[in-house]
């Protein structure tokens, strides 16, 4: 995790990662991805136009490659700030601020070891042609890197989070048959995390 040089009190950490963030007034929940992070806040990006004061929920899978289903850490916040971007994926940026909620205590700083968990699994590069696909179809793509736990795969292919696909993986000299899901996704391709190994 790389540290954010800023005018801060409390330094800010790099880390990318898919969020679930729900407006706690109209109960809606909405795609985010978080790009930094610090003990007592969020930087994330996202198509959907919040106001500056709206209180969130916000939902970060913990240990999002783990072979076990992935634990959902929640973070009640509110917008500090929103900007406009111009040459991002997303419509918007957004400063959150995390609130101490009596009722959740994964806030403030239980965040920074929360995320730091989520590499107990560090990735290695792993360069291959592979085949994926679910029921209806086969696809061709490429892996980029690889976990105990997890792979990152690049295509253009729209996929959806949550997503179970089967997954053709040449590894020690031969395929592996791996089922997998849909963690994140962003303009490259897709994080799976392997759910069953053959």
């Amino acid at each position: 995790m790389t540290e954010v040089i800023e005018n801060r009190k409390k330094p800010r950490f790099t880390h990318i990662s898919a969020l679930q963030v729900k407006d706690l007034r109209s109960g809606q929940m909405y795609e985010a991805r978080m790009f930094n992070y610090s003990d007592d806040g969020i930087y994330f990006e996202s198509d959907v136009v919040f106001q500056k004061g709206t209180k969130i929920y916000i939902s970060i899978q913990i240990s999002s490659y783990l072979r076990s289903s992935g634990v959902l850490k929640y973070y009640k916040g509110e917008v500090r700030w929103r900007k406009v971007l111009k040459r991002s994926f997303f419509n918007y940026g957004y400063g959150i601020q995390l609130i101490s909620d009596s009722n959740n205590r994964n806030s403030e700083s239980n965040l920074a070891k929360n995320i730091r968990d989520l590499r107990k699994h560090p990735r290695k590069p792993f360069f291959r042609t592979i085949q994926f696909g679910n029921h209806k179809k086969v696809f061709k793509a490429t892996t980029k890197n690889i976990s105990a736990s997890g792979v990152f795969i690049a295509t253009e292919e729209k996929l959806k989070v949550g997503q179970v696909l089967k997954l053709n993986l040449p590894l020690k000299g031969k395929t592996t048959k791996i089922i997998g899901q849909v963690v994140w996704l962003n303009e490259e391709g897709f994080g799976l995390k392997f759910k069953k190994i053959d």
